[in-house]
This record gives C-alpha cells, sequence and structure tokens, in this order.
C-alpha cells in the first residue's frame, strides 16, 4: 500500500508543479497588462495636459485675431485719406501744368507722392492681412 501512496503524492507534486507554471505565466501576463495600463494612464494625462495647453493657445489666437480683425475700421479710414491724397495729387499735376511748371518742383507735391506710394502699398498689404486672418479665424471655430 506505500506504494500506491507514494504515487498519489508524486501525483500530486506533479498537478502542484503545472499550476505553479501557469501561475507564473498568469503572473508575466497580468504584468505586461499592468504596464499596459500604466502606459495608458500616462499617455492620457500627456494629452489631456497638451489638449488643455492647445486649449490656451487657441484663446491666445483668438485674441490676437480678433485685435487684427478690429482694427478693419482704421484700416478703411486710413484708405479714404489715401484716395484724397491721390485726388490732390491730381489736382495740383493739373494746376502746375496750367502754371507751366512741372508738379516735382513743389516741395509738398514730392511729400504727399511719397505718402501716398507708402499708404498705397501698406494699405494693401492691411487689407491683404484682415483677409488672410478673417479666412484663419473662420477656421478656428
Amino acid at each position: 500500500m506505500r506504494n500506491v501512496s507514494i504515487m498519489t503524492e508524486l501525483s500530486t507534486e506533479k498537478v502542484e508543479l503545472g499550476l505553479i507554471d501557469d501561475a507564473k505565466k498568469l503572473i508575466s501576463n497580468l504584468k505586461n497588462a499592468q504596464q499596459i495600463f500604466d502606459d495608458i494612464e500616462s499617455v492620457s494625462k500627456e494629452a489631456v495636459k497638451e489638449y488643455t495647453n492647445l486649449q490656451i493657445r487657441k484663446e491666445k489666437v483668438k485674441d490676437t485675431f480678433k485685435t487684427v480683425i478690429d482694427t478693419e475700421s482704421q484700416v478703411k479710414t486710413a484708405s479714404k485719406l489715401t484716395d484724397r491724397a491721390f485726388k490732390m495729387l491730381g489736382e495740383i499735376n493739373k494746376q502746375a501744368q496750367e502754371l507751366g511748371i512741372s508738379p516735382t518742383q513743389i516741395k509738398e507735391y514730392n511729400q504727399l507722392n511719397e505718402f501716398f506710394s507708402k499708404m498705397a502699398k501698406g494699405e494693401s498689404e492691411a487689407f491683404k492681412y484682415i483677409n488672410d486672418i478673417k479666412k484663419l479665424n473662420n477656421e478656428l471655430k
């Protein structure tokens, strides 16, 4: 009977050892799964942080866009001055020709012409910038 008892014990030990190997594999798999959970937590926290920073930057960009767009009325007022300068240059040119002199001999004509040239270029660029910002602002919404 002793032989049967020893065989039974050996058989039980094998089963126990088999379960331990299975448990070791399961523990290893659980560690890997836990690492995935930890990675997800870390990446999620980083994503939330980046999203928050993006929202802050988005608000700053919106404020900057608003500042640029709000200058449009000032650019339109300046544009009216440019139109007046153009008309005045034409009138001075006409009167100078009637007097038989070159308009470029008149200091104020030259100054006005210089300002007109700068203003016309600046006005064109300003409207372009404003329109570009309006398009970007619409995309941002």
